[in-house]
């Protein structure tokens, strides 16, 4: 295990509205605030998209994902965090789980998905970080590094 000790800096109430694409919006968003690293909340709902729901053999690498459509609008919770990668830019990383009618899916949305209506999200800007997204050639995905200089 590694880790790094933060402290809480700005905090924001982000309204993402109907149309708008995630994660692709609180990147922009981060961006233009200057947020380089983060913990975020959503509630709200989301269409049209595609959800990455697991590896389809654990033991591969690199890894092969699984994928599933979203199509109607879905109702959302969503936890993220945003890490700057390699080149300094903010990242964020959403899992979240669904449901429209009966169905009920969870996954990473870092394939894209869309805003239906409303999503309120609260983003926590976290201070005295240096952690960083490393891409792991391996597994063939970014993993967090908590303390790049250990």
């Amino acid at each position: 295990m590694r880790y790094s000790e933060t402290k809480i800096g700005r905090v924001f109430l982000v309204s993402v509205e109907d149309g708008e694409r995630l994660p692709d919006a609180i990147e922009s968003f981060a961006q233009e605030q200057h947020i380089s690293h983060g913990v975020l909340f959503m509630l709200g709902a989301i269409q049209n998209g595609e959800l990455v729901a697991g590896p389809d053999d654990p033991k591969a690498n690199p890894v092969t994902i699984l994928t599933t459509m979203v199509g109607r609008p879905h109702d959302a919770m969503v936890m993220g965090t945003i890490f700057p990668d390699e080149a300094g830019r903010p990242v964020v990383h959403l899992h979240g789980a669904m449901a429209s009618g009966e169905r009920v899916t969870m996954g990473c949305l870092r394939l894209g998905v869309h805003v239906w209506e409303v999503a309120e999200v609260v983003v926590m800007e976290l201070s005295g970080l240096k952690a960083v997204r490393r891409f792991d050639p391996e597994v063939g995905f970014s993993r967090l590094v908590p303390d790049p200089e250990d």
